[in-house]
C-alpha cells in the first residue's frame, strides 16, 4: 500500500530557474513523501532494499529531484547539479530508496511556465 503526502499542492512559478531548496523561504520546490506500507499497515523499511519510482505527467512546469546520495560523490541528486554545477539530474522520472517509517522523499521544483503536473 502507498500513501503520498505533498507539503504544498501549489507553488508558484520559477522564472530564474532557481535551484531546488528547502526550508521556510522555499517557495518554488514542494517536498512529496510516499509512504508504503505492507498489508498489514506495518511501514515498509530501508532494510528491505525497496525504492519507489515517481513519474510526472508533464516535464513542462517543473522537475523532480530527491535527496543526495552520499555514495555519489560527482553528483548531487538534490540539486540536479554535478561537481562542476552542470545540471544533469532533474528528471521527470526519479527513484528514491525507502528509508525510515517507510517513506520514500522527493522534491518538485517549479519551472518558468504555469501549470498542472
Amino acid at each position: 500500500n502507498i500513501q503520498i503526502t505533498v507539503e504544498r499542492a501549489n507553488i508558484p512559478v520559477n522564472p530564474l530557474g532557481a535551484d531546488p531548496c528547502l526550508g521556510i523561504n522555499c517557495f518554488t520546490t514542494s517536498e512529496i513523501n510516499v509512504r508504503v506500507t505492507d498489508k498489514n499497515g506495518r511501514s515498509v523499511t530501508g532494510s528491505d532494499d525497496l525504492n519507489v519510482m515517481m513519474d510526472l505527467s508533464t516535464v513542462n512546469h517543473g522537475y523532480l529531484t530527491r535527496l543526495d546520495d552520499p555514495a555519489t560523490d560527482d553528483i548531487n541528486e538534490f540539486t540536479g547539479r554535478d561537481e562542476d554545477g552542470n545540471i544533469v539530474a532533474r528528471m521527470g522520472q526519479a527513484t528514491a530508496p525507502i528509508g525510515a517509517g517507510g517513506i520514500a522523499k522527493f522534491f518538485f521544483t517549479s519551472g518558468a511556465l504555469p501549470g498542472s503536473t
